[in-house]
């Protein structure tokens, strides 16, 4: 059995796939190119501005709270790439996070002002929109309302039973 390696792009020797760092010094963590907050939010004021948003700076961080706060899963990564994207390191930045408020973004601008609101609304009660279709989020938000009033074990046995009682596949 063959283990999968990549060259070191300072040293040129061989490490594993995965590997973060090599003994000559060179590490993920080097690379140029970081993204961060302030970047996320020059990208959030470009595409407000296309959307023709009066006074884009001052929006920004409106909605940025607007949506869920970034996960520990969403953190800015490196991924190695081949081909097409690649760096002189061969790796580039993702930022799961930057992908999840910009695609919202482009989406609540195309939202009517009814479906804002509600959008809005839902975030006043802790509810957060993630992009969804509107029709979704409703039953996102009625989904959650249950939850908290009977509380989110008895709303899991709830849940069970239903799914219990369809029978896919039968």
């Amino acid at each position: 059995m063959t283990t999968k390696t990549f060259e070191c792009p300072k040293c040129r020797i061989d490490l594993k796939i995965g590997a973060t760092e090599c003994p000559c010094g060179w590490s993920v963590n080097k690379i140029a190119g970081r993204p961060s907050i302030a970047s996320l939010r020059a990208e959030i004021v470009d595409v407000l501005r296309m959307g023709n948003v009066k006074d884009p700076d001052k929006h920004v961080e409106w909605f940025i709270d607007l949506l869920e706060p970034e996960r520990k899963d969403e953190h800015p990564k490196q991924v190695q790439v081949v081909g097409n994207g690649r760096d002189d390191n061969g790796y580039r930045w993702v930022w799961p996070y930057a992908l999840r408020v910009k695609g919202c973004l482009l989406k609540y601008l195309t939202l009517s002002n009814d479906d804002k609101k509600i959008v809005m609304a839902a975030r006043a009660d802790n509810i957060f929109w993630r992009g969804d279709d509107i029709k979704l989020f409703m039953d996102v938000v009625e989904e959650t309302m249950i939850m908290r009033e009977i509380g989110v074990t008895a709303y899991r046995k709830q849940c069970l039973g239903k799914m219990k009682n369809l029978k896919i596949g039968v």
